[in-house]
């Protein structure tokens, strides 16, 4: 019996300290060409927001580990190269208040972190085929989540919609 309230109680800690996150994408230009990619550039441009060097930089490690690392033993989505380029560039960035959503638990996003993205797909000539923008946020933890819990649903849904049309 005390095993498994010890159990309960681990795992109940582990899901709160995770964080609430949740992602979205918003489908901008829809591609009307169909283009099959096996190697991808990814650039990022000017932001239109300030955004923290760090969340920048993990963004762009994760993006690229999504896109051309695979999973243990599984082969990777894409290559590096030019047959599809990545424009990415953060269009929108809250980094909220970790203690706020401690504190509130995530009850009516206070100390909400958000973030979006525009990524917009080029093919090999320099034509934007696509464009998205991409939104990750976190709303809560025990520890009121860090804003890496919004930065990952926002690589993965940039990740997510380039496999699934360029792939």
């Amino acid at each position: 019996m005390r095993k498994n309230l010890l159990l309960a109680m681990v795992l109940g800690l582990s899901f709160t300290y995770a964080g609430c996150t949740s992602g979205r994408t918003m489908v901008m230009n829809v591609p009307a060409e169909r283009i099959k990619a096996v190697s991808v550039n990814v650039i990022e441009d000017q932001p239109t927001v300030s955004v923290p060097a760090e969340v920048s930089n993990m963004f762009r490690e994760k993006l690229e580990s999504s896109l051309f690392g695979g999973e243990q033993g599984a082969t990777p989505a894409f290559s590096k190269g030019a047959d599809l380029i990545i424009h990415y560039r953060f269009i929108q960035f809250t980094g909220g208040s970790q203690f706020k959503r401690w504190l509130a638990g995530g009850i009516g996003g206070y100390g909400e972190g958000v973030m979006t993205v525009e990524a917009k797909f080029i093919n090999s000539f320099g034509k934007e085929i696509s464009k998205i923008h991409s939104e990750g946020k976190i709303g809560a933890g025990i520890f009121g989540g860090a804003i890496d819990g919004a930065v990952e649903k926002c690589v993965e849904e940039v990740a997510q919609y380039a496999k699934k049309n360029f792939r």
